[in-house]
């Protein structure tokens, strides 16, 4: 059990936070899955460093307007320009999903390998960019877990400067005796993309460039968003309510996901082409 009061900022009363610094530290070490993968399918550095711009590009842009039209719909459509206020907070990873798979498409047209080589290639950033993205929700206090009981949940966290939960404590005093315990869901998200990355390298060490293409796409889809549907289960509702859905608007967005994964991984194992061109049955 843990009662959290981190101070997001890391001066105090300066824009500089702790989830700025860990951003910008998951595209420095994606960036080089990324290049790691992209020289040994033989592509130059110019042409891996070519992905980068769109890929920040697609990230901060395609999760500010996946938090903007999935989770708030109303309030930025009547507000437009709010959309662009992303200091103000509000990134939503199905978005971000969307907008990478448009800038991985762009790239593989541009640069001639294949959308699903590609997309092979970069699961390994997007599992490191899943745990960095998580932490850094902890840090900031953000996407809070459901209440429990922590004896029942005997990692229960008390978020005493989240949203929900600040007006029940008191920072000046310490006293945090009504801020309830709750789910550290960001964690167990967090460790999920770990899990997922630990899979990728192992069958990485495996098969290496004998691979199907696709298995290493498909089995992220179906590993983190299969995994996201279970710990949404433990995650505090933001946009539709528990009297609305026994579901969370995450479940709805990830199980899509979890679906082409799934099918994808039955295909590619039963047919599919291997990496390096072959068809299934020749020698690697």
């Amino acid at each position: 059990m843990l009662t959290w009061n981190f101070e997001p900022e890391i001066i105090s009363g300066l824009p500089i936070r702790w989830y700025g610094v860990m951003f910008a530290a998951m595209l420095m070490i994606a960036f080089q899955a990324w290049r790691w993968q992209m020289l040994r399918a033989g592509k130059t550095e110019e042409e891996s460093e070519a992905f980068l711009m769109a890929g920040v590009i697609a990230t901060i842009g395609g999760s500010r307007l996946g938090h903007c039209l999935f989770y708030e719909p109303e309030k930025y459509l009547r507000h437009p320009l709010e959309i662009l206020k992303v200091w103000e907070g509000g990134l939503a990873s199905h978005g971000g999903t969307l907008g990478l798979l448009l800038a991985t498409l762009w790239w593989s047209r541009k640069y001639k390998m294949q959308f699903i080589e590609v997309l092979d290639r970069f699961s390994f950033s997007a599992a490191i960019g899943v745990v960095f993205v998580r932490l850094a929700n902890f840090t900031n206090s953000e996407i809070v877990g459901r209440i429990t009981d922590p004896e029942s949940a005997p990692f229960a966290v008390k978020f005493v400067r989240s949203i929900e939960d600040r007006a029940k404590a008191n920072l000046a005093t310490g006293d945090f005796s009504q801020v309830p315990w709750r789910h550290p869901a960001q964690l167990y998200e967090a460790a999920i993309g770990l899990v997922v990355l630990g899979v990728l390298y192992a069958m990485d060490r495996k098969l290496g460039e004998h691979r199907r293409r696709g298995l290493f796409a498909y089995t992220f889809l179906f590993l983190y968003f299969g995994g996201r549907c279970v710990s949404e289960f433990y995650k505090e509702f933001q946009t539709l309510t528990a009297e609305q859905s026994p579901f969370t608007m995450g479940q709805y967005l990830s199980a899509p996901f979890a679906l082409v994964g799934l099918f994808g991984l039955i295909k590619t194992l039963r047919q599919g082409p291997r990496a390096g061109g072959e068809t299934p049955g020749s020698a690697a």
